[in-house]
C-alpha cells in the first residue's frame, strides 16, 4: 500500500515539472490583471464573487475580469460569445452625476462594452425587481443626460 502512495505522489511530482517544462516552452505568461477601478469585497454571505480570465478582441492577451454576482457573471459570458463585442471593461471609472436634489452622486457600472462599431454601452447589471424597489432605473436616466457624448 505504500509503494502505490509513493509512486502516485511521484507521478503527480513529475507532471507538475513537466508542465511547468512544457509552460516555458511554450511562452506561457499568466493573465494580465483586471483593470477596472474598483474591486469588489471577496466577503459576502449573498452574493458569488468570480475572477474570469478572457480574452476579446482587443486584447493580445487575456486579462482578468472581476464579477460581483452569478447576474454579472452570466452577462459576462454572455458578452463574451457575441462576435460584435470588441472589448469588455469591468467595473469602469465611476461617472458624476446630479440626483434630482441637485446633490453630486457617483455611479459605478458593471461592465462597460466596445462593440466592433465602436459604439459604447455602459451596462448596469441587477434583478429587475431590486432595479424597480430601489429606483434605479429613473436613476439611470438622470446618469444618461449627464454623461458627455464621448462616453
Amino acid at each position: 500500500m505504500k509503494r502505490v502512495v509513493y509512486k502516485a505522489r511521484r507521478r503527480c511530482t513529475l507532471k507538475s515539472k513537466m508542465s511547468k517544462h512544457n509552460q516555458k516552452r511554450a511562452g506561457f505568461k499568466p493573465p494580465a490583471s483586471s483593470i477596472g477601478s474598483r474591486k469588489p469585497t471577496l466577503k459576502s454571505p449573498s452574493s458569488c464573487r468570480s475572477i474570469i480570465p478572457a480574452q476579446t478582441r482587443a486584447l493580445e492577451h487575456p486579462r482578468l475580469s472581476r464579477a460581483e454576482s452569478q447576474l454579472e457573471l452570466k452577462v459576462y459570458h454572455l458578452l463574451l460569445a457575441r462576435r460584435d463585442v470588441y472589448d469588455i471593461l469591468d467595473q469602469p471609472p465611476a461617472v458624476s452625476y446630479l440626483d434630482r436634489a441637485g446633490k453630486t452622486r457617483n455611479h459605478t457600472f458593471d461592465f462597460l462594452v466596445t462593440f466592433t462599431n465602436r459604439r459604447r454601452v455602459a451596462i448596469g447589471v441587477k434583478p429587475m425587481s431590486k432595479a424597480r424597489s430601489q429606483g434605479l432605473v429613473a436613476e439611470l436616466q438622470l446618469i444618461r443626460s449627464s454623461l458627455p457624448k464621448t462616453f
